[in-house]
């Protein structure tokens, strides 16, 4: 069963070397391997929808910063894999 969480992406390369973090939605494989990120959800039903958000978002603060290597698969802004790694587990 894949899983999914709040992280902190560096995309300080896709910046033209700028420092540049973003807060993202991750997905992992199986294994617990990064496979992809999507623009997070921002929004609710009702404020205690958006308090959850929140509490999932400050989690993420806690969690090391990703990086595109961390990724298995390709990007399609990439011309080559995202990263090698078969059996890293997430954090």
């Amino acid at each position: 069963m894949s899983t999914w969480n709040f992280r902190v992406l560096d995309v300080t390369d896709e910046n033209g070397g700028d420092p540049y973090l973003m807060l993202v939605e991750v997905h992992y494989n199986d294994a617990g391997v990064p496979v992809g990120y999507c623009d997070p959800c921002t929004g609710n039903e009702n404020l205690e929808g958006i308090k959850q958000l929140i509490e999932w978002y400050a989690l993420a603060l806690a969690k090391p910063v990703l990086k595109k290597s961390d990724f298995i698969g390709k990007f399609e802004d990439d011309d080559d894999t995202a990263g090698d790694q078969e059996d890293k587990s997430h954090e």
